[in-house]
């Protein structure tokens, strides 16, 4: 028996193949989508990543899984975790799939789950997919049960547009930061935000970069 998730989501340090529990490979992403796929029954999930190198082979993996079990993906690129915690409402997807492994150092990668109402998943929901993992109990499909893949494009401005409408700053505000995003998948979206309010910055590690030099 795997126990896959931990207090947030999956986090692991990648490996192409084999492993133990410590590791996650592009193999147990397969499984994992598998079940996720599973247990939303065939419904949309949205996959966003962060900058980590190994996000790729892991958010491959993980649609190959979904879309065998007849899902509809909509893949959204490098975002932020918030963006694609409210890209469930919009895309009006049943799941959301955020690859990343937050603070952890650049050998770590791991999977978020959200539910559509932008909440992450509970304990007991990621205990079902566990369970269907372990068992291996997932939905049986054939080649024409198979779903789909769709890049979806500047969900960024999406996010950025239900900002402002929820916080108001002057545009004659005085305020001049210094805005340092660490390398990370904020990089894009945060000099957006700070035009839009008009607001003066200077920013460091602006650079996306999945190794982290800024850290």
């Amino acid at each position: 028996m795997t126990q896959m998730f931990g207090t947030s989501g999956i986090r692991k340090v990648f490996k192409n193949y084999g492993g133990t529990e410590a590791h996650f490979t592009p193999e147990m992403a397969l499984k994992l989508g598998l079940a996720i796929g599973s247990y939303i029954n065939g419904g949309v999930a949205i996959i966003g990543k962060d900058i980590r190198t190994a996000a790729l082979p892991i958010e491959h993996a993980l649609i190959a899984g979904l879309i065998s079990t007849g899902c509809k993906v909509k893949t959204v690129g490098i975002v932020t975790t918030p963006t694609l915690a409210m890209s469930c409402k919009i895309l009006n997807g049943d799941c959301g799939i955020m690859i990343t492994a937050s603070h952890n150092t650049p050998e770590y990668i791991g999977v978020k789950l959200w539910n559509p109402s932008g909440l992450g998943f509970s304990a007991e929901q990621e205990e079902i997919i566990e369970d269907i993992y372990n068992k291996e109990k997932f939905n049986k499909t054939d080649w024409r049960g198979i779903g789909s893949a769709t890049p979806i494009y500047d969900l960024n401005e999406f996010h950025v547009n239900d900002i402002l409408e929820k916080i108001k700053i002057p545009t004659n505000n005085t305020l001049h930061l210094i805005v340092d995003p660490g390398n990370g998948s904020s990089c894009d979206i945060l000099p957006i935000i700070l035009n839009k309010y008009n607001i003066k910055y200077m920013t460091i590690n602006s650079q996306m970069d999945g190794s982290f030099p800024g850290r």
